[in-house]
């Protein structure tokens, strides 16, 4: 139980997932809601909403550089909007996502599936699809991988960031259920198809 617990700890640390612990020697499994909400001008910072069950509406400010935190407010569900107005005003978190899987200018199609013990970003176009990148999963003590499912995912409006958004799932006895999101530049050399076919990097559709 241990393992699992330092894996979550870790995870939360890595991936950025919001207030995720363990308490008392046994893993937390209450619910974790994400969802994004705004980036900056520059889109180096950007506003997602977190939804704990045992401590609260929260809202975040975070780096898409680092994934890490910057400024976490807790709020009133009835003052939502409100509040998130205030803090994007405060942040100049100005610009508002682009709520689609299509790069607004590159014209690639990110899309994500679950490998197993990795959930694998997929970048598509012209009907050819290739890796781009791959993240860890939790793990149980039994080294069961947690399944995973894509949430949310969102482009800046130049096309350069993107944030992904997805849940992680342990069954059994201490079970953990969670959102966690990953934030990242856009590269265009790693979405790349000039590499011949059956090259590392290039894949299957995901089923």
């Amino acid at each position: 139980m241990r393992q699992l617990a330092a894996a979550i700890i870790t995870a939360s640390v890595v991936i950025s997932v919001s207030a995720t612990t363990a308490i008392a020697g046994q893993a937390d499994q209450r619910s974790v809601q994400l969802e994004f909400v705004a980036f900056s001008e520059n889109s180096q910072e950007y506003l997602v909403k977190v939804v704990d069950a045992d401590i609260g509406p929260v809202l975040q400010v975070r780096s898409t550089k680092k994934n890490k935190l910057i400024k976490a407010y807790p709020y009133d569900l009835e003052r939502e909007k409100a509040m998130i107005k205030r803090i994007r005003r405060k942040h100049k978190l100005v610009q508002d996502p682009v709520d689609d899987a299509t790069n607004p200018r590159k014209g690639y199609v990110m899309m994500t599936r679950d490998m197993g013990d990795k959930l694998g970003i997929y970048m598509m176009r012209d009907e050819k699809i290739r890796l781009y990148d791959e993240l860890e999963l939790l793990k149980d003590d039994d080294d069961k991988p947690a399944r995973a499912n894509q949430k949310q995912l969102v482009w800046d409006q130049r096309g350069k960031y993107a944030v992904i958004i997805y849940s992680q799932k342990l069954e059994g006895a201490y079970g953990f259920s969670g959102d966690f999101l990953h934030a990242f530049k856009f590269k265009s050399y790693k979405a790349s198809f000039a590499e011949p076919e059956g090259a590392p990097g290039t894949a299957p559709p995901p089923q």
